[in-house]
């Protein structure tokens, strides 16, 4: 999952549509996809474990499996988000800033106002913290995702097997 997102989010770079900054009308698009991908990579998984298993699959299983999953694609993400603000585009910062200044400015603020809000913003998009915020809201996503998608997915055991035994044949 990690390594599709990574590719999507290569495709994008190249083709000129990748934006950290918020600002790009393709935004929902973008995680519409991703969250899509999410969904279809967890229901994989699902389906592995119960193959590889006896077919069934508890609320806690499900969970610590898609919760699992999506932390591991997103410390895998996290490369490419390093590749990206440090090699490809070291000035990302840059472009965040000026898209945040025109829109605050279109918006009517003053300067101390912008000056503060863009002190703000060189805070925020920092590797380390666009990296840190990165790991936090995706673990809050794993866990809602996480409940509803075990949820709805676990298969319990039954309490009384009823697979063939010496006893079933007398």
């Amino acid at each position: 999952m990690g390594l599709a997102s990574i590719g999507l989010s290569v495709v994008l770079y190249v083709l000129g549509m990748y934006d950290l900054s918020g600002q790009g009308d393709n935004k929902w698009i973008i995680n519409l996809f991703n969250f899509a991908l999410t969904i279809v990579f967890i229901i994989l998984a699902y389906r592995a474990f119960k193959a590889g298993g006896d077919g069934f699959m508890t609320f806690g299983e499900g969970f610590r499996l898609s919760f699992t999953t999506i932390i591991i694609s997103v410390l895998v993400g996290l490369v490419w988000l390093a590749v990206y603000m440090l090699v490809l585009e070291p000035n990302y910062q840059e472009y965040i800033i000026d898209a945040q200044v025109a829109q605050l400015e279109k918006s009517g603020l003053e300067d101390d106002a912008i000056d503060m809000a863009i002190g703000w913003t060189e805070k925020m998009t920092s590797p380390l913290f666009m990296s840190l915020w990165t790991i936090v809201t995706s673990a809050v996503f794993a866990v809602i995702v996480s409940l509803l998608m075990s949820a709805f997915f676990q298969k319990k055991r039954p309490l009384f097997p009823t697979n063939n035994t010496i006893d079933s044949e007398i």
